[in-house]
């Protein structure tokens, strides 16, 4: 990350705690993979949520739980089924 992107985030992150935020949560997934979430819990003292890494969670809960989409909400093809 760009020493101005840096200094952007953080300051926006100083606000954020300074208007009392116990806990931020990025928004931005290419955060995500640049390490900002590990560093500005390191620099802030509270929790910073990494986008990819929760997305990446959530997923993994739901396949290991054996949960998927609702045949209700997506319904199987009706018709022919092409297979390889």
């Amino acid at each position: 990350m760009g020493d101005e992107t840096a200094t952007r985030v953080r300051a926006a992150a100083d606000r954020l705690r300074e208007a009392g935020a116990d806990t931020l949560v990025l928004g931005y997934l290419t955060l995500g993979f640049l390490g900002v979430a590990e560093r500005l819990t390191a620099d802030l003292g509270l929790p910073v949520v990494n986008p990819a890494r929760a997305a990446l969670a959530a997923a993994e809960t739901l396949v290991r739980s054996g949960l998927g989409p609702s045949p209700v909400a997506y319904p199987a093809p009706r018709g022919t089924i092409l297979t390889a």
